[in-house]
């Protein structure tokens, strides 16, 4: 049974980069191992994986389970040994698995993602950050008029992590879009694929 969902939806690995883990505060530390202990419910010092998402929903995160495993298969390759090389959803982690997997996902963000789960608050350096993320991702695709394809536009929101809530290849999104797409358009796209994101989790 899934737990309550979270505030802020965490994106997915970007495609061939190299992922960072966050360094997590004490807090941030101690509020996960609760968290992990709590869902622990058989008491082994092991939870599945398929406990994750609820338990990243008790910390304010939201990212389905496909995402997590993701994740998992970057950060732990040598679970996968306890489900004949596949990581899966039953595949099992210990608190410091955990904990590691918290923060490679969440280091993994752009900086004003995790700060909506912090007392900070935005700075200008945030929006310039996740914003150069987009444009890392939309300009090797656009023509010397700085316009992309709409063709190309699922690719872009599938290297850069996004959700395929519909899991149809982003087609409602890219239905919105015109044919060529500017990277101010892309922007309002970005955004309004994040709130149907977290639409689609507070309906669920």
């Amino acid at each position: 049974t899934a737990g309550p969902m979270g505030d802020v939806a965490l994106l997915g690995p970007p495609q061939g980069g190299s992922l960072q883990p966050a360094v997590l505060s004490d807090a941030e530390k101690k509020a996960a191992g609760d968290i992990f202990r709590i869902c622990d419910y058989s008491k082994s010092s092991m939870v599945a994986l398929e406990r994750v998402p609820e338990m990243l929903g008790h910390l304010r995160y939201y990212a389905d389970l496909r995402t997590v495993l993701q994740y998992a298969e970057v950060l732990v390759p040598r679970l996968q040994a306890h489900d004949n090389g596949t990581m899966t959803a039953t595949v099992e982690v210990t608190e410091d698995d955990f904990l590691r997997l918290y923060g490679l996902m969440v280091g993994s963000q752009p900086s004003g993602v995790r700060k909506m789960n912090l007392p900070d608050r935005f700075n200008i350096h945030d929006i310039s950050s996740s914003e150069s993320r987009l444009r890392q991702g939309f300009e090797p695709h656009a023509d010397d008029d700085g316009l992309v394809p709409r063709e190309e536009i699922s690719n872009i929101l599938s290297t850069l992590g996004y959700a395929d809530i519909e899991d149809n290849g982003y087609l409602s999104v890219v239905a919105q879009c015109s044919k060529q797409v500017s990277f101010q358009d892309f922007l309002e796209l970005t955004n309004q694929l994040r709130d149907d994101i977290h639409a689609s989790v507070f309906k669920s």
